[in-house]
């Protein structure tokens, strides 16, 4: 290989470190946290907020679970967690990044109808996907998707104009990495490569 090509392969491996990094994907199954909580609480990259006045936000084993769902599940509901309504809405910021994608399964297993919908907003509050109303007798699963996600808000509801009682679990997100900025000493480089392809043309002029 020529000099030059080595120069070229170089800037080439030089300018890849500068690509976009890989995104990654956050699984929460909430196995691992559990307790009683204030209305909103830090996890796994996400601030769970609950979303109605004198609900807080609670992670624990609430007896059995529906389709989707095993061990703690995450919940919003009125101290001391008998009160109605005993699941409620709530919403949640991501932390550090923007997301791409959310998933999640929400539901119980008390075979009343519940009713669903999943939003999906980005920094500025603008609406970016929702599930639109989704319903069902047990646990169900929801997503929404689209750049730039910064938070999300879970309405949840028995009938229409109702409270809801209900649980999430097995909440997944795709975090939105921007790309790694060139390192200071690109600069530096280029100045290097420049200098071989001087020595490499006035070692061709040399030999002739």
């Amino acid at each position: 290989m020529g000099i030059s090509n080595y120069i070229a392969a170089a800037v080439v491996a030089f300018c890849a470190m500068g690509g976009a990094a890989q995104a990654s994907t956050v699984s929460l199954d909430f196995e691992s946290f559990g307790g009683f909580y204030d209305a909103d609480f830090d996890f796994g990259g996400v601030s769970f907020q609950a979303g109605e006045p004198g609900q807080q936000m609670q992670v624990g084993s609430f007896g059995a679970n529906g389709p989707g769902q095993s061990g703690n599940t995450l919940r919003a509901a009125v101290p001391p967690f008998g009160g109605f309504p005993r699941g409620g809405a709530f919403g949640g910021t991501f932390l550090g990044s923007t997301v791409s994608a959310l998933s999640l399964v929400a539901g119980d297993s008390g075979g009343d109808l519940d009713i669903f919908n999943l939003q999906a907003f980005d920094a500025s509050g603008n609406l970016l996907d929702e599930t639109g109303e989704v319903s069902g007798n047990s646990a169900v699963a929801l997503s929404v998707s689209g750049s730039g996600i910064a938070s999300f808000f879970l309405s949840i509801g028995d009938r229409p104009d109702n409270n809801g009682s209900s649980f999430v679990d097995n909440v997944s997100f795709t975090q939105e990495v921007a790309p790694v900025p060139l390192p200071a000493s690109l600069a530096l480089l280029g100045a290097g490569v420049l200098g071989l392809g001087l020595v490499a043309r006035r070692r061709r002029k040399t030999a002739f």
